[in-house]
């Protein structure tokens, strides 16, 4: 939150300079790696936010797990489902609630 607090309130000052977007772009570059970081220390190196792809492969994998009918273990994968489809979820969210606020300040 130091990290996007600035750029968050400071974003509608952005002119497009290159110092500008430089810094405009580190900061929230930071601000995801921080995050990541944050996320994987939590959950012990279960859950990364760094790649979306892999957890899209993840989540396919355990709904083909859920589907196959001699699995035992349903009741773990569907709580798995529900942590992964949450990670999509508030991921693309981050990005068009960013989008929005930046450009209705």
């Amino acid at each position: 939150m130091i990290i996007l607090l600035p750029v968050a309130l400071l974003g509608y000052r952005y002119h497009g300079s290159l110092l500008a977007k430089k810094m405009f772009v580190v900061g929230l570059l930071f601000a995801m790696c921080i995050q990541n970081a944050l996320v994987s220390i939590i959950s012990g190196s279960l859950v990364s936010t760094a790649h979306l792809t892999g957890t899209f492969t993840d989540l396919c994998i355990e709904l083909a797990q859920v589907l196959q009918k001699s699995n035992t273990d349903r009741p773990l994968l569907k709580s798995r489902i529900r942590l992964r489809l949450a990670i999509i979820f508030f991921f693309m969210c981050g990005p068009f609630g960013g989008a929005y606020l930046f450009r209705s300040c």
